[in-house]
Protein backbone atom coordinates (compact mmCIF):
# COMPACT_ATOMS: atom_id res chain seq x y z
CA UNK A 1 0.00 0.00 0.00
CA UNK A 2 1.17 3.52 -0.81
CA UNK A 3 0.54 6.77 1.02
CA UNK A 4 1.25 10.19 -0.50
CA UNK A 5 1.28 12.92 2.17
CA UNK A 6 2.05 15.76 -0.23
CA UNK A 7 -1.39 16.66 -1.53
CA UNK A 8 -2.02 19.35 1.05
CA UNK A 9 -0.09 22.40 2.16
CA UNK A 10 0.20 24.75 5.09
CA UNK A 11 -0.43 28.46 4.61
CA UNK A 12 2.94 30.21 4.20
CA UNK A 13 2.11 32.92 6.75
CA UNK A 14 1.11 30.36 9.40
CA UNK A 15 4.17 28.27 8.60
CA UNK A 16 6.42 31.23 9.35
CA UNK A 17 4.63 31.93 12.62
CA UNK A 18 4.43 28.26 13.64
CA UNK A 19 7.48 26.37 12.33
CA UNK A 20 6.16 23.15 13.87
CA UNK A 21 3.11 23.31 11.58
CA UNK A 22 4.88 21.16 8.95
CA UNK A 23 5.31 18.40 11.53
CA UNK A 24 1.69 18.68 12.64
CA UNK A 25 0.36 18.37 9.10
CA UNK A 26 2.52 15.29 8.45
CA UNK A 27 1.43 13.45 11.58
CA UNK A 28 -1.90 12.47 10.00
CA UNK A 29 -0.37 10.70 6.95
CA UNK A 30 2.19 9.07 9.27
CA UNK A 31 -0.67 7.65 11.31
CA UNK A 32 -2.37 6.51 8.09
CA UNK A 33 0.78 4.68 7.03
CA UNK A 34 0.78 2.80 10.30
CA UNK A 35 -2.98 2.19 10.47
CA UNK A 36 -3.17 0.80 6.94
CA UNK A 37 0.19 -0.99 7.09
CA UNK A 38 1.66 1.01 4.25
CA UNK A 39 4.83 -0.26 2.66
CA UNK A 40 5.86 2.88 0.82
CA UNK A 41 5.36 6.57 1.36
CA UNK A 42 5.74 8.59 -1.84
CA UNK A 43 6.41 12.31 -1.85
CA UNK A 44 6.23 14.31 -5.08
CA UNK A 45 7.76 17.59 -3.93
CA UNK A 46 9.58 20.62 -5.21
CA UNK A 47 13.36 20.15 -4.96
CA UNK A 48 13.65 22.78 -2.22
CA UNK A 49 11.25 20.75 -0.02
CA UNK A 50 13.01 17.41 -0.45
CA UNK A 51 15.67 18.05 2.24
CA UNK A 52 12.88 18.34 4.81
CA UNK A 53 11.53 14.87 3.92
CA UNK A 54 15.05 13.45 3.82
CA UNK A 55 15.89 14.89 7.24
CA UNK A 56 12.53 14.09 8.84
CA UNK A 57 11.84 10.60 7.57
CA UNK A 58 14.85 9.52 5.52
CA UNK A 59 13.24 9.68 2.07
CA UNK A 60 15.35 8.73 -0.93
CA UNK A 61 15.10 10.08 -4.48
CA UNK A 62 13.24 7.96 -7.04
CA UNK A 63 13.09 10.49 -9.88
CA UNK A 64 15.00 13.76 -10.31
CA UNK A 65 13.17 17.09 -10.63
CA UNK A 66 11.25 17.71 -13.84
CA UNK A 67 8.42 19.81 -15.15
CA UNK A 68 4.97 18.29 -15.52
CA UNK A 69 2.01 19.65 -17.51
CA UNK A 70 -0.08 21.96 -15.38
CA UNK A 71 2.63 22.64 -12.81
CA UNK A 72 4.58 25.90 -12.72
CA UNK A 73 7.66 24.46 -11.00
CA UNK A 74 9.51 21.15 -11.31
CA UNK A 75 8.85 18.37 -8.82
CA UNK A 76 10.81 15.29 -7.87
CA UNK A 77 9.65 11.95 -6.54
CA UNK A 78 10.99 10.50 -3.32
CA UNK A 79 10.02 7.49 -1.28
CA UNK A 80 10.27 6.04 2.18
CA UNK A 81 10.35 2.35 3.03
CA UNK A 82 7.94 2.76 5.94
CA UNK A 83 8.45 -0.58 7.74
CA UNK A 84 12.22 0.00 7.81
CA UNK A 85 11.93 3.62 8.96
CA UNK A 86 9.14 3.52 11.54
CA UNK A 87 11.18 2.64 14.65
CA UNK A 88 13.97 5.11 13.83
CA UNK A 89 11.58 7.97 13.05
CA UNK A 90 9.42 7.38 16.11
CA UNK A 91 12.49 7.20 18.34
CA UNK A 92 13.64 10.58 16.99
CA UNK A 93 10.14 12.10 16.93
CA UNK A 94 7.89 10.43 19.57
CA UNK A 95 5.19 12.88 18.48
CA UNK A 96 4.50 10.63 15.47
CA UNK A 97 3.60 7.64 17.66
CA UNK A 98 -0.07 6.90 18.21
CA UNK A 99 -2.02 4.22 19.98
CA UNK A 100 -4.16 1.91 17.89
CA UNK A 101 -7.37 3.30 19.41
CA UNK A 102 -6.33 6.84 18.38
CA UNK A 103 -5.64 5.72 14.79
CA UNK A 104 -8.91 3.76 14.65
CA UNK A 105 -10.85 6.78 15.97
CA UNK A 106 -9.43 8.83 13.09
CA UNK A 107 -9.52 6.33 10.22
CA UNK A 108 -11.76 3.47 11.32
CA UNK A 109 -10.54 -0.12 11.48
CA UNK A 110 -7.81 -1.30 9.14
CA UNK A 111 -9.60 -3.20 6.36
CA UNK A 112 -6.40 -5.11 5.59
CA UNK A 113 -6.62 -6.92 8.92
CA UNK A 114 -9.66 -8.85 7.68
CA UNK A 115 -8.54 -9.45 4.08
CA UNK A 116 -6.66 -12.78 4.16
CA UNK A 117 -4.84 -12.26 0.84
CA UNK A 118 -3.71 -8.70 1.66
CA UNK A 119 -0.41 -9.69 3.22
CA UNK A 120 0.58 -11.74 0.17
CA UNK A 121 -0.14 -8.84 -2.19
CA UNK A 122 1.74 -6.04 -0.41
CA UNK A 123 3.72 -3.66 -2.61
CA UNK A 124 7.49 -3.51 -2.44
CA UNK A 125 9.47 -0.24 -2.37
CA UNK A 126 10.79 0.96 -5.70
CA UNK A 127 14.43 -0.03 -6.00
CA UNK A 128 16.74 2.47 -7.64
Amino acid sequence: MLVDPTRFVADARWSRELPELAYLTLRLPWLAMEQFEADVMLAAVRPEHYPFYRRLWGNTVVSPPRLYPGLAKPVMLSQLDFPRAVSRVEALYPFFRAREDERTAIFGPNPLTWLPAAAANRAQPIRT
